[in-house]
């Protein structure tokens, strides 16, 4: 049986009228069985926390080698262009690449207290303080909000 179906007999065992030793020899049988379902439940949750922690620990990996190729590209690019600027080449046509320069602006802040209120606009986050509102429920409601008591399992 599985851990729903113990569960479901366990309940019916427990509104039936029978004798109070049978009662306990049958419930003791399932609590074995019920134990059984857990432990294995159990390993499989540790199993999935081990999984999970391989998937990080690659995840990290994939994007230190992802940063260094990124880093590996702009440092070759600034490479070829300042050589190819420092011998004046504005143009070089290659068998598989061809390489230009182009003209273009861009805009660097030099100091943004200098720069008038017309060009700036507001950015504005708001962020509640759940644990602030918990610590009031202790002595008064808040409004738009409730406390909701869960049973959190734990696994040791």
């Amino acid at each position: 049986m599985n851990l729903y179906q113990l569960s479901e007999v366990y309940q019916q065992l427990l509104t039936m009228d029978i004798e109070e030793s049978d009662m306990l020899t049958a419930l003791n049988s399932l609590e074995g069985d019920i134990k059984d379902k857990a432990n294995n439940i159990g390993k499989v949750i540790n199993s999935l926390k081990s999984e999970q922690l391989t998937y990080e620990n690659e995840i990290k990996r994939l994007q230190a080698k992802l940063k260094a190729s990124e880093t590996k590209e702009t440092k070759l690019k600034e490479y070829l262009s300042n050589n190819l600027q420092s011998m004046g080449i504005d143009k070089l046509d290659c068998e598989l690449f061809k390489y230009s320069f182009r003209k273009s602006t861009s805009l660097e802040i030099i100091d943004p207290e200098l720069i008038p209120s017309e060009y700036k606009t507001e950015v504005i986050t708001e962020k509640i303080d759940k644990a602030s509102i918990k610590k009031m429920f202790k002595t008064e409601e808040v409004p738009g909000c409730q406390l909701v008591e869960k049973q959190n399992m734990q696994m040791k």
